[in-house]
Parts: structure tokens; C-alpha cells; sequence
């Protein structure tokens, strides 16, 4: 992820498709938790071919702000297995053109490029968010110290929790995510605040 990230958001696929909440939310309040889902995590939903909770174990997502205070949303999908039947899928789609970021390959339309940065891990999002992971992938631009206190602070919440968040801001703990749909999830997720 890149270095300027605010917040990380993990959710553990597996272990979130077992909670009884999301099955009553899915059942009860099905408008509700189309939003919540979709608020959760992001551009995952938009890639084709792959079946989140049969094909991934983990959507990851880290927040940073651009120069201008804009957020910026970093999504990264780890696979069960290699993701090569859906970047070979995507890649036979007319609907996504074909280009190079470092070497990688990127397949991009209007709402949605594509990666894999790892045989199991996908980069997708907005253009200039997957372009970049690619960079700090290659590191030809800064990750986030391996060593830095946000992220051993995140390394050491309880990877099996449902959901991980994480923040820079402890006054804001969700910074880039929506408060609306972080209410709705705090009965399984797992906070740690980290000051700069």
C-alpha cells in the first residue's frame, strides 16, 4: 500500500460470510446491505468474472488523500488460488483496453483497471490508484514501511477477525470510509487507532 496511507480497511471474507449478522442483514434488509456490502468493499464489486466470497479470501482496502484532500481508494483482492482464469477472462473482454505500468500488465475501462500484482493478488480501482499500487509493487515508489507503527499496528490486529480497521487519525478512525456504513459493522469489527 502506498506510504501516504490514512486507514486500512481487511476484510476476511471467510470468516465475515459465517457471522449471523451479514445473513440476517442479507435476508431482512437486503436494500440496506447492497449499500453496506458495496460501501465495503468498493471496486471489488465492479471486477467481472470473479465470485468474491467462492474465488477470494481477503478484499483489502487502504485510504490516503491526494494533494488536494481528496480521498484516494487502493483495493487489493487476495485470491484462494492464482488469479490467472480471471485476468485471462478480462483480458478476452472487449470491453477493457490493454496497457503497461512498469512492465505489468493493465486492463482498464471506463469504471474499473485491473491487475495482478501477486499470482494470487489483484490491484483494481480507479486508473491512477491501480497504476500506482503497480509502482510501489515494483518499488518505484514507497510502500508503507514494513516497520511503520500503522502498519505493525495492523499486522497485529487478530487477522481472523471479520473486519480490520486501522487509521492514522485517531479522532477519525475511518477516515476516507463512510461513517454510515462503519455504524452498521461495529458488532464485528476490529479498531485500532495508530497517532502519527
Amino acid at each position: 500500500m502506498p506510504q501516504e496511507t490514512e486507514a486500512i480497511l481487511s476484510i476476511n471474507l471467510d470468516r465475515f460470510e459465517r457471522d449471523d449478522l451479514p445473513k440476517r442483514w442479507r435476508k431482512e434488509q437486503a436494500d440496506v446491505w447492497a449499500n453496506v456490502w458495496s460501501g465495503l468493499i468498493s471496486q471489488a464489486a465492479k471486477v467481472p468474472v470473479i465470485n468474491l466470497s467462492r474465488d477470494a479470501e481477503r478484499v483489502t482496502r487502504a485510504v490516503a488523500a491526494d494533494d488536494s484532500g481528496k480521498p484516494r481508494d487502493f483495493v487489493l483482492i487476495e485470491g484462494r488460488r492464482d488469479m490467472t482464469p480471471v485476468i485471462s477472462a478480462i483480458a478476452h473482454d472487449k470491453s477493457f483496453t490493454h496497457k503497461t505500468v512498469g512492465g505489468l500488465p493493465v486492463w482498464e475501462r471506463t469504471d474499473l483497471s485491473v491487475t495482478r500484482i501477486g499470482p494470487a493478488t489483484l490491484a483494481v480501482g480507479a486508473s491512477s490508484e491501480v497504476d500506482e499500487l503497480v509502482e510501489v509493487r515494483l518499488g518505484m515508489k514507497p510502500d508503507l514501511k514494513i516497520t511503520g507503527q500503522l502498519f505493525d499496528r495492523f499486522q497485529a490486529l487478530d487477522r481472523e477477525s471479520a473486519i480490520r480497521l486501522i487509521s492514522r487519525t485517531p479522532r477519525r478512525p475511518a477516515a476516507g470510509f463512510s461513517s454510515d456504513i462503519l455504524e452498521r459493522i461495529t458488532q464485528f469489527i476490529t479498531i485500532a487507532r495508530s497517532p502519527r
